[in-house]
Order: structure tokens, then C-alpha cells, then sequence
């Protein structure tokens, strides 16, 4: 049978255990928390720069990935025709030694 003083013993020990537990829980939250502040903040930056049309940044990157993208539709055109070149050769020099034969 349950006296008084177990049961508040009990009771104060699951408080103790509870309180730990929310410390944790608050701990684990702090570094999201933080990030999201950053984040929040960084956005209020972006959308800041955006209202006065400062993109000279994101312009620059988007012309620099169109340049990239150009140079490599241009490597592989030259690879391609390479390759047409090269199997067109070993064709003539098969079809050559074929006929010598």
C-alpha cells in the first residue's frame, strides 16, 4: 500500500525526470532555431536586393552558366564529329586493306 511520502516521492521524481526531459528538448531545438533565424534573415537580404534590382550578382551567374553551357554543346559537337571522322577513317583504311588483299 501506497503511504504519502512514497507517492510524493514518486510524483517529484517523474517532475525531475519531465524537467530534464524539456531541457533536452529545448536544447535540441536551439541549433534549428538559430538557422532559421540566419535564414530568415538572409532571405530579408535577398528579397531586400531584389526590390532595388541589385542582381548584378545573380546575372553574373547566369550569364557565366549560359557561357558554360555553350562551350559544352561545342565540346561535344567537336567530339561527335571526331568520333564521325575517326570511324569514317578506320572504315576507309578496313575497305583498303579488304581490296589489297
Amino acid at each position: 500500500m501506497f503511504s504519502i511520502n512514497s507517492l510524493f516521492r514518486e510524483k517529484r521524481t517523474k517532475a525531475k525526470l519531465l524537467l530534464r526531459e524539456l531541457k533536452t528538448v529545448k536544447a535540441d531545438f536551439a541549433l534549428p532555431k538559430e538557422r532559421c533565424t540566419q535564414l530568415e534573415d538572409k532571405n530579408r537580404i535577398l528579397r531586400a536586393s531584389r526590390e532595388k534590382d541589385d542582381n548584378t550578382e545573380d546575372d553574373d551567374l547566369v550569364s557565366d552558366l549560359s557561357l558554360k553551357r555553350k562551350i559544352e554543346a561545342n565540346l561535344l559537337c567537336s567530339n561527335s564529329q571526331k568520333k564521325n571522322g575517326d570511324k569514317i577513317k578506320s572504315e576507309t583504311s578496313w575497305s583498303y586493306v579488304f581490296h589489297h588483299l
